[in-house]
C-alpha cells in the first residue's frame, strides 16, 4: 500500500493516537560504494515522547513502476558494533510506483528492537542506482504497523476484485478466463507442440528417436534398441552432437510423440564440446520435459554437465529431481563457477503423473560501474511449467565450463563423502541447451498468453475479406524473422461462380373480399392491377381461344365459358398443374361474357370454384400460377383476371400436311389443330412433308 493511505487514516485519529500512528521518513545518501546509505536516527522521537520506539518496521517503496522482476539488497546492523546483515527485498514484476513492500528483517519479533539500525539500501542490477527512485520508511508506533497491514490487505483485495472484473475482456484477461473467452469465439488456444530449432540453440534433442532395421537385436537388451541419439540440429545445418544410449528404453509414450525411460541402470551421454563452453560473460538455458515416477524417491540427474551434482570447487551445472527439503520428486537446479554452489528448488513435489516442463537460466547482467573486468553479476532462475519459481541474484558469477560430458539421467551425488550414482527414474524428451537466457517456452508450454490475446483480437471484429484487409491482419501478430510483414496473401483472379434464385412467398389462404395481385399487394383493386375493358378498344371475340378440356377443369354447359384470351388460358393451365395431386375438380364458372361491364366481356377474367379446397386456398394456388389479379369473393368462389397481353402465339411442334389444292406449299394448315389462339396459315419451320404436283 501507499503510505499516503496512513496520513489519511491519521487524519481520522484524536492526538492521543499520536504516537502509535508515529513514522520517520529514511534518507538515502549516494555513497562511494555505490550504494545508497540510510542517515537517520531517533532523537526527534526521543525528545518528543521520552523514550525511544519499541521495535521499529521498515518499509520499501519504488517511486518507479517496475517492467521486470528487480532485487534491493538491505544492510543493517542488530545493534551498534555489530557485523552487518543484508536482507533482500524481492519486487515483483509490473509493481505500482509508491506502493511499499515490507523489509522482512530475520529473527525473532522480540530480538528486533530500536537498536536495529538500516546502514546501507543497495538496488541490485537491472534496477535504478538513483536515491530519487527509492523511499525508506520507519513505522514506529504499533498502531501504525496494525494500519497498514490492514491497508495492504484492503489494497490487495481491491486489485484482486478489479482482476476479477477485467476477466470480461480479452485485452485483460488471463489464464482460464482468455481460455473461456476464446472458446466462445470459436477460436481455441494453440497445444504444446515440440520445440523447433533456432540460431541460439545449442542442442535439441526430441528423444523420439526409434531403432534403426540394421542395428542389433542383442544391445542394449533383449529388443532392438537406440544406440544414437540424433541432435536435431543437424536437420539445419548446424554442428551435431549426437548422444550414445545406455540402457534408457526408447519409443515409450511421451507428451507429444515417444519418450525416453530411464527404468533402470540407463543413461544417455553426449560428449563434450567448445559448443557446451560457458564462459564468464555467456549466459546459459537448459531445459525437459519430464514425467518423474511416482513410486521412485531417490535423487536422479535429469541432465548434468558436472562431475559432482551440487559440490562446491568444481565448475558445471545440473538439473536433478528427488526428496529436497522434505518434498519428494522436488526439482534442484544446481550452478557452480569453482566456488561454493549456488542452488534453487521448485518446492513441488512432481510425482503428479503429469508431465512437466523444467528449465534452469543463468542470465549474465550488466558489469557495475567501478568494476573494469572481472566475473560479472549473474541471475540464476528455476522455471517450472513455463512459469519462474525462484531466482537468485549473485554478485559474481564465473565459468561454468569443464571438459565432462552432458549426461542425460545419470549422475554422481555426494552425500557424507560417497559418491552413489544418482540415477534418473522415469520419462524424458525435448531436451534443449541454449546459449542465452530464455525467458519464454513455447510452444513446449502451450500457447502463452500474450501471443493468444493478439490472436483473439482478429476474432473479436467483423472483417471484410479484401486481400489487404487479410494481409494486414495477419500482419498485426508482429514481426517473425525480422520482417515487419511477413505474411502476403495471394488471391487468385478467375471471376467468382455466382448465382441467384428467386424466391417468392405466398400469403396466408385469403379471406373472403381479400384481394392480391401478382406482386403480392393487397391494397390495389382490380383496375389498377390488371386494368379495364376500356384498355381494348379494338377487342374482337374471333381472338379468344376455345378450350376442349373434358375432365379437369369444368366448363359447365355454357360454350362462353370456354372462351377467353391467352394470357388467361396458359395460367389456367398452370392452374390445372398445381391442382394435379389435389382431390375433386375445377369448376370454371364464369369466363367470356359479352354483355358484362367487367373484365369478362374481353375475355380476360374467370369465376373458379373447386370441390374440396376451399376458396381462400384455391385463390392461393391461383396468386402462385400467375393471374395478376385475384379476390375471394363474397359468394365464397374467386375471381381471377389477367391484364392485357398478346392475342396469340406461334406453335412449331405441330406436323404440317400439304394440300394438292393449294397453288404453293406454303399454304399449309396444322394437322393437329393448337386450341391456344385461332388457327393460321402460312410457312413454318417445322416439319412437313411435301408432294410434288
Amino acid at each position: 500500500m501507499t503510505t499516503d493511505f496512513l496520513d489519511i487514516l491519521r487524519g481520522g485519529l484524536t492526538p492521543a493516537y499520536d504516537r502509535g500512528i508515529e513514522r520517520l521518513a529514511v534518507p538515502l545518501v549516494p555513497h562511494v560504494d555505490g550504494t545508497l546509505h540510510a542517515r537517520y536516527s531517533f532523537r526527534s522521537y526521543l525528545d518528543h515522547y521520552g523514550r525511544l520506539p519499541d521495535s521499529p518496521r521498515y518499509l520499501l517503496t519504488p517511486r518507479r513502476e517496475t517492467t521486470e522482476p528487480l532485487v534491493v539488497r538491505v544492510s543493517f546492523t542488530r545493534k551498534p558494533g555489530a557485523a552487518e546483515e543484508h536482507v533482500d527485498v524481492r519486487i515483483p514484476a509490473g509493481w505500482p510506483a509508491g506502493t511499499s513492500l515490507a523489509v522482512e528483517l530475520p529473527g525473532r519479533a522480540a530480538e528486533l528492537g530500536h537498536q536495529v539500525t538500516l546502514t546501507r539500501v543497495q538496488p541490485l542490477a537491472p534496477a535504478s542506482q538513483s536515491a530519487a527512485d527509492w523511499e525508506v520508511t520507519a513505522l514506529l508506533g504499533n498502531l501504525v504497523k496494525l494500519l497498514w497491514a490492514i491497508g495492504r490487505d484492503y489494497e490487495e483485495l481491491t486489485r484482486q476484485l478489479g482482476d476479477v472484473a477485467a476477466q470480461r475482456f480479452a485485452r485483460s484477461a488471463h489464464g482460464a478466463s482468455l481460455d473461456l473467452l476464446g472458446e466462445d469465439l470459436g477460436a481455441l488456444r494453440f497445444p504444446p507442440r515440440p520445440y523447433d530449432w533456432d540460431d541460439l540453440t545449442v542442442a535439441l534433442y526430441h528423444l523420439d528417436d526409434r531403432p534403426a532395421r540394421e542395428q542389433s537385436p542383442v544391445a542394449p537388451g533383449p529388443e532392438p534398441e537406440v544406440r544414437q541419439v540424433i541432435d536435431s540440429g543437424v536437420q539445419f545445418g548446424a554442428a551435431g552432437h549426437p548422444g550414445t544410449n545406455a540402457g534408457a528404453r526408447s519409443g515409450r509414450t511421451g507428451r507429444f510423440s515417444a519418450a525416453f525411460e530411464f527404468a533402470g541402470p540407463g543413461s544417455i551421454t553426449i560428449d563434450d564440446s567448445p559448443d557446451f563452453d560457458v564462459g564468464p560473460d555467456a549466459s546459459l538455458t537448459v531445459e525437459a520435459v519430464i514425467r518423474p515416477d511416482r513410486l521412485t524417491a531417490r535423487t536422479g540427474a535429469v541432465m548434468a554437465k558436472c562431475t559432482l551434482l551440487s559440490s562446491a570447487g568444481t565448475p558445471g551445472w545440473s538439473l536433478t529431481v528427488g526428496r529436497f527439503r522434505d518434498i519428494a520428486h522436488n526439482v534442484r537446479l544446481s550452478v557452480c563457477d569453482g566456488g561454493p554452489a549456488t542452488e534453487l528448488f521448485a518446492d513441488r513435489d512432481l510425482g503428479d503423473g503429469a508431465f512437466h516442463h523444467i528449465a534452469g537460466v543463468v542470465e549474465r547482467l550488466p558489469r557495475p560501474a567501478g568494476q573494469p573486468s572481472g566475473p560479472r553479476p549473474a541471475v540464476v532462475r528455476l522455471h517450472l511449467d513455463g512459469i519462474e519459481v525462484t531466482r537468485q541474484r549473485l554478485d559474481r558469477l564465473g565459468a561454468l565450463s569443464n571438459d565432462v560430458p552432458v549426461v542425460l539421467g545419470l549422475g554422481r551425488e555426494s552425500p557424507a563423502g560417497t559418491s552413489p550414482d544418482a540415477q534418473y527414474a522415469g520419462l524424458l524428451e525435448e531436451v534443449r541447451i541454449s546459449r542465452t537466457a530464455r525467458t519464454s517456452f513455447e510452444p513446449v508450454t502451450g500457447e502463452g498468453d500474450d501471443h493468444y490475446r493478439t490472436r483473439l483480437a482478429l476474432f473479436q471484429r467483423w472483417l471484410v475479406p479484401t486481400p489487404d484487409a487479410l494481409r494486414a491482419a495477419l500482419n498485426e501478430t508482429g514481426p517473425i524473422g525480422g520482417r515487419e510483414a511477413p505474411f502476403d496473401v495471394v488471391e487468385a483472379t478467375n471471376q467468382p461462380v455466382t448465382g441467384t434464385l428467386a424466391l417468392r412467398v405466398l400469403p396466408l389462404p385469403l379471406t373472403q373480399g381479400q384481394s392480391v395481385a401478382a406482386d403480392g399487394d393487397q391494397r390495389v383493386g382490380e383496375a389498377e392491377a390488371v386494368g379495364t375493358p376500356e384498355d381494348e378498344p379494338d377487342f374482337d371475340p374471333a381472338w379468344l381461344c376455345r378450350e376442349e378440356s373434358s375432365g379437369s377443369p369444368d366448363f359447365g354447359t355454357s360454350e362462353d365459358n370456354r372462351l377467353m384470351q391467352l394470357g388467361i388460358s396458359l395460367t389456367l393451365a398452370d392452374l390445372v398443374k398445381r391442382l394435379h395431386d389435389e382431390p375433386g375438380t375445377l369448376h370454371v364458372r364464369r369466363s367470356y361474357d359479352r354483355n358484362a361491364p367487367d373484365l369478362h366481356r374481353v375475355g380476360r377474367a374467370l369465376l373458379l370454384g373447386h370441390d374440396t379446397l376451399t376458396a381462400g386456398e384455391l385463390g392461393v394456388l391461383a396468386h402462385a400460377a400467375g393471374f395478376g389479379w385475384v379476390q375471394h369473393t363474397r359468394d365464397g368462389l374467386v375471381h381471377v383476371a389477367q391484364p392485357p397481353g398478346p392475342a396469340f402465339r406461334i406453335d412449331t411442334s405441330a406436323i404440317f400436311r400439304c394440300d394438292r389444292a393449294t397453288p404453293s406449299p406454303s399454304a399449309c394448315i396444322p394437322t393437329r389443330p393448337s386450341t391456344r389462339g385461332p388457327r393460321s396459315t402460312g410457312p413454318s419451320p417445322a416439319p412437313a412433308r411435301v408432294t410434288p404436283r
